[in-house]
């Protein structure tokens, strides 16, 4: 579906209308998640709020509150059994 962004030409005024966008951009800890799975290694945790190897992200208790009490409705969370 990129291309009905991509496939038109840039608009400022329509720009100008949007809300500023953000990306959360989580640092990589190789060898975290533990291979075709959900789960991680608990021993290669880096101890900070959020971690994440590939596609998956994991937060902390305190992280989960914070982000369920800007976005609740958007985000989903799964509980998950470090390995």
């Amino acid at each position: 579906p990129e291309n009905y962004i991509e496939g038109v030409p840039h608009d400022p005024m329509v720009a100008a209308e949007m809300p500023a966008l953000w990306a959360f951009d989580v640092a990589v800890t190789q060898g975290l998640q533990m291979p075709n799975s959900s789960r991680f290694y608990a021993d290669r945790h880096p101890g900070t709020d959020i971690a994440r190897e590939a596609y998956v992200m994991w937060v902390s208790e305190r992280m989960k509150l914070a982000i369920e009490g800007l976005a609740g409705p958007w985000v989903r969370f799964e509980a998950v059994v470090p390995g």
